[in-house]
């Protein structure tokens, strides 16, 4: 594939992050994909991601990832992004003190 194929495919990756598509992960995570970052008990491969974007919707079903800016070289891509969820704020924000 080439870099911008590459890119595209990381840009679907947070796409589906950021609106939960569960099936977008069928098509761009392979079925024995490693992740490196996985959560104590995730399973492997595309189930796992599919986990883990469940498990954080459920968190923060506001959740947004926009990517501000991609490099890519041979079949590595890097990416800057915010992610937002106002979500978490709405949770901690207005809590009082606990005074201890």
């Amino acid at each position: 594939m080439s870099p911008e194929d590459n890119k595209a495919v990381v840009r679907r990756l947070y796409q589906a992050f950021s609106t939960g598509d569960l099936k977008a992960m069928e098509d761009v995570v392979a079925t024995n994909a490693v992740d490196f970052m996985s959560l104590e008990g995730q399973a492997p491969g595309v189930e796992g991601f599919k986990e883990r974007i469940t498990g954080f919707r459920k968190g923060f079903p506001d959740l947004t990832i926009t990517i501000e800016a991609m490099v890519a070289e041979g079949d590595m891509v890097e990416s800057a992004r915010c992610s937002a969820a106002l979500t978490a704020v709405s949770l901690w924000a207005f809590q009082r003190p606990a005074n201890r």
